[in-house]
């Protein structure tokens, strides 16, 4: 367990340079129900934040 937690506010280079992790995390996430998960979720997520 973790004794702390930090969260920073980046930025969009910065999102840019993390764009396959977010992704990845993004999509193991709400692609679970409760989470409603439509079959081009995934694409449609990667062109919005790209």
């Amino acid at each position: 367990m973790l004794d702390e937690i930090t969260i920073d506010v980046g930025h969009a280079e910065l999102a840019a340079a993390h764009l396959d992790a977010i992704c990845t995390v993004y999509d193991e996430v709400f692609s679970r129900p409760p989470f409603f998960w439509r079959d081009d979720e995934s694409v449609l997520h990667r062109e919005r934040l790209d």
